[in-house]
This record gives C-alpha cells, sequence and structure tokens, in this order.
C-alpha cells in the first residue's frame, strides 16, 4: 500500500487505521481518523482479541501504524488468523503522512487542577451526560453529550481552544480525538471532574 492509497482509503471510508503508540506520542501527532489501540508486547493476546473485537463490529480492513515493522507484521499476522483483514501499511506511515504535508491532529492534556490555572484560555465542553450534569459542572462550560458531539460540533468556533472534561478523562479524550481530527485545537482533561476542586454551578 502507498500512502496515497492509504489516505483515500481513510477518507473513503474504506479502512480503519490503528495506531499502537502510547497515548502520549499519540497525543503529539496522529493521522486523523486513527483509532488508538496501545501494544504492550506483555499483553499481547489480549491486544490481538480487543482489535479483532473491533473490527468484527465495523468490518473494515486494518491498517497498524507506529510501531517497527517486525511488530506490525507479527500482529497482523495473529489478526489475520482470526480472519481479520489487515491491510500492509506503507513503510514508516506517520513519519511519511508529515513529510508530505499532510496533516496530523493534535491533542494537548491538561490535568484539572492545570485547567483551573488557566481558565481564562480555554473554553471548556463537558461531554459527561446529563445526569451527570446535574453534580455539578464548569461555570461557562459547554455541554455536549459525548454521543453527540459530531452532530453538535457546527456550534463551536474553530478559532477557540477547548478543554474537554468527563468524569475521569476516558469520554473526553475520544471526544477531544473527534475534534482534533476536525481541525479543533483541543486538550483532554485527563483526569477529570473526579478532580476538579474550582467551583460549579449546577443547571
Amino acid at each position: 500500500m502507498t500512502l496515497e492509497e492509504l489516505r483515500e482509503g481513510i477518507y473513503q471510508g474504506d479502512c480503519l487505521v490503528v495506531d499502537v503508540r502510547p497515548d502520549g506520542e499519540f497525543c503529539d501527532g496522529h493521522i486523523p481518523g486513527s483509532s488508538l489501540a496501545t501494544y504492550h508486547q506483555a499483553q499481547e493476546e489480549v491486544w490481538v482479541a480487543t482489535v479483532a473485537s473491533w473490527q468484527s463490529r465495523h468490518g473494515r480492513p486494518l491498517v497498524l501504524v507506529g510501531a517497527d515493522q517486525e511488530t506490525t507484521g507479527r500482529l497482523r499476522q495473529k489478526l489475520e488468523e482470526k480472519s481479520i483483514v489487515v491491510w500492509p501499511s506503507p513503510d514508516q506511515p506517520l513519519s511519511a503522512w508529515a513529510a508530505h504535508g499532510y496533516y496530523l491532529a493534535h491533542i494537548a492534556r491538561l490535568g484539572a487542577a492545570e485547567l483551573a490555572l488557566q481558565l481564562a484560555e480555554w473554553r471548556v465542553i463537558d461531554v459527561r451526560e446529563p445526569h451527570e450534569w446535574a453534580s455539578g459542572v464548569i461555570k461557562g462550560a459547554i455541554l455536549i453529550a459525548l454521543g453527540t458531539v459530531p452532530e453538535r460540533a457546527d456550534e463551536l468556533d474553530s478559532e477557540l481552544k477547548y478543554a474537554v472534561i468527563c468524569a475521569h478523562g476516558h469520554r473526553s479524550r475520544l471526544a477531544a480525538n473527534w475534534l482534533a481530527d476536525h481541525g479543533f485545537d483541543v486538550a483532554n482533561v485527563v483526569d477529570g471532574m473526579a478532580n476538579w476542586t474550582g467551583p460549579v454551578i449546577y443547571p
């Protein structure tokens, strides 16, 4: 597969890119539309089973990026043994992507305490569910439940910086990933409202 074929496959929805790097490296720059599935050799069988489960739900071929060719080749073989279709990736796809001038999505990382100190610099998006907002939200936060982020993204100003928060940082990472893929300047609040000690209001 060439880099151009990979790019076309992503934009046409013909494949799913699985990035195997740690979260921090993924946030520093990833191919838009990628899914993060951090690989640890000690948990290889669990990783293979998890990624195979993803693929069985959406049915698209996978493209593995973020590891050396030996590792991705071994993981590809293990997935194919489970009847998962894995396309070969271009050589060094992440560096080649950047070298060609293609957009890499970036996600900043903030702690709740850090956000409290920098609150004037960010618009906060709270992606928890409505029943969770009743326990208190950050004043001025935009309330957008995770599942409605794509349909409500046109309410956001692409010129602003957004800090995305949930209870503990997992759902906010998913939302921040989607927003970053679509060109927004975003940060994930990695420890969430569980560690927010600033004032709240009750919508």
